[in-house]
């Protein structure tokens, strides 16, 4: 396909600015910039595995990239430059509408990677109606009472069962 979405989730990982290991460090700056190789529309070449001498080449320009992360730590980078180093005893939502690409480089993230991932949007955990609004419109309960009917049981379930699952 010459067109798609590739999302790479937990790029934080690749952050390490804290990381007192200098090889760590060294190997996220480098998945940085193979990634960012890929997002600025080169071509390049997939293997399967790295002893693989044939690939795939594949067109990145008309790809969009989406990196995904839960960047654990970056509300206190948030929090010190909002409150000038004082920590914010906020929830992390909160603080979301308050990320700056500047905070992405103090957690570790090279620049031209920060350029390149321009859009930040921070997602809100699920609560737990939410887990059970899903659990309900997903069709997984029939599916399982489907499965027990297979094995000669009758499933049953009650609103403050699915509550403790959701919890």
């Amino acid at each position: 396909a010459r067109t798609g979405v590739m999302l790479v989730d937990e790029i934080d990982k690749w952050c390490m600015a804290d990381s007192p290991n200098d090889v760590a460090r060294s190997i996220g700056k480098k998945l940085q910039f193979e990634f960012l190789q890929m997002a600025e529309g080169d071509i390049v070449n997939v293997t399967e595995n790295d002893d693989d001498p044939i690939g795939l080449e594949l067109d990145t320009e008309r790809i969009l990239h989406i990196g995904a992360g839960a960047f654990v730590g970056i509300n206190r980078i948030v929090s010190r430059r909002v409150t000038h180093d004082r920590e914010l005893e906020q929830e992390p939502e909160v603080l979301a509408d308050l990320f700056d690409p500047r905070d992405f480089m103090r957690f570790g993230m090279i620049p031209e990677m920060v350029g390149r991932m321009s859009t930040i949007i921070a997602l809100k955990p699920l609560r737990e109606q939410h887990m059970v609004a899903i659990i309900h419109s997903s069709g997984i309960l029939e599916e399982y009472r489907e499965r027990f009917a297979a094995e000669g049981c009758t499933l049953t379930y009650t609103d403050d069962g699915l509550q403790t699952l959701a919890d």
